[in-house]
């Protein structure tokens, strides 16, 4: 009996070393291992039941920090914004640089003899017409340059002392135009229409610097009117100086007049400096109507007389359009 109480007492003593699953004895003997092959493998296949499978669609959550807060990276994350080129309409002239146009009108000319006679008694008669094409282009949103070409028909009247003589004046006629034998010469005013005035074409040719005095305070079309000034230089060429005769004159009696009050009826060419003021008004970006004075500034031999005046003047007042591009 005693015997057998002390293999009881030594019994359960051993059995928390046994308790322990692939363990030989713990702390109160044996610790080395009892595992066989098929318990390892067993043991594995169990550890993998217990841990979850991955999804293959999903991602593991990442965490990003950030100052002050943290980015769930699996969270839907908002799209880059793209930048953009917002194209606004812009309505300035600056953007259309280039412009042509074309414009005509009445001329005057300032030149010998015109202080020899009443300035407006023969004013219609005094006037020409001409016109001008032009192409040019704004380097600023002020200032621009242009070349103009132009054809003008200029009038200028003959001295007072030829061609206001009658023939109640002179009833012999002047000495320069004697009549046949037996009768009474001519006087000038019975020879040529007009009121004693000869004309003449002039080409020119020049190059201008424009300034817009408003400039890009009005570039929008709810201020269409500019006020634009300009200066250039230029060349005008004259052709020969012509009269229109009455029936019964002779050629040689026209030329003969030609070189009295002409001076030389012949063609010049000279050199011109031009200045002049252009009214714009725009009713587009591309459209404007403008109304043009200028002035040419050239020699005294323009109009073929060369007597006291240093220089000649041709005065142009012309009305046209702009197109700009």
């Amino acid at each position: 009996m005693k015997r057998l109480s002390t293999l009881m007492v030594l019994a359960l003593l051993m059995l928390p070393a046994y308790s322990q699953t692939g363990k030989g004895w713990s702390k109160y003997g044996f610790s080395g291992t009892t595992e066989t092959k098929d318990s390892v493998k067993v043991s594995q296949e169990k550890q993998k039941e217990r841990t979850p499978k991955a999804s293959k669609t999903s991602k593991a959550p990442k965490k990003q920090k950030a100052i002050g807060m943290s980015i769930d990276a699996s969270a839907p994350q908002p799209e880059p914004v793209k930048e953009t080129t917002v194209k606004v309409k812009n309505t300035s002239t600056a953007t259309k640089p280039w412009f042509i146009g074309g414009q005509m009108g009445p001329n005057f000319a300032v030149a010998d003899n015109i202080t020899d006679h009443p300035t407006f008694k023969y004013f219609g008669d005094a006037l020409g017409l001409g016109f001008d094409v032009y192409v040019g282009k704004f380097f600023t949103p002020s200032m621009a340059g242009r070349l103009v070409l132009g054809y003008s028909n200029v009038k200028n009247r003959g001295d007072s002392g030829y061609v206001d003589i009658t023939k109640k004046d002179a009833p012999n006629g002047l000495d320069l135009f004697p009549g046949k034998p037996g009768e009474p010469g001519k006087v000038y005013s019975e020879m040529f229409k007009g009121n004693g005035f000869y004309h003449f074409g002039v080409f020119d040719l020049s190059a201008d610097i424009l300034f817009d005095f408003v400039g890009s305070r009005a570039r929008e079309f709810d201020k269409p009117f500019h006020l634009l000034g300009f200066a250039g230089i230029g060349l005008l060429s004259t052709g020969e100086k012509k009269l229109n005769t009455k029936n019964g004159t002779t050629s040689a009696e026209t030329e003969r007049m030609l070189n009295i009050i002409a001076g030389d009826p012949k063609s010049v060419t000279t050199f011109a400096f031009r200045l002049g003021l252009i009214f714009d008004y725009r009713f587009n970006s591309h459209f404007s109507l403008n109304f043009e004075g200028n002035m040419s500034i050239t020699g005294d031999k323009f109009d073929g007389i060369d007597y006291d005046e240093p220089v000649d003047f041709l005065i142009k007042t012309q009305l046209g359009v702009t197109y700009r591009f």
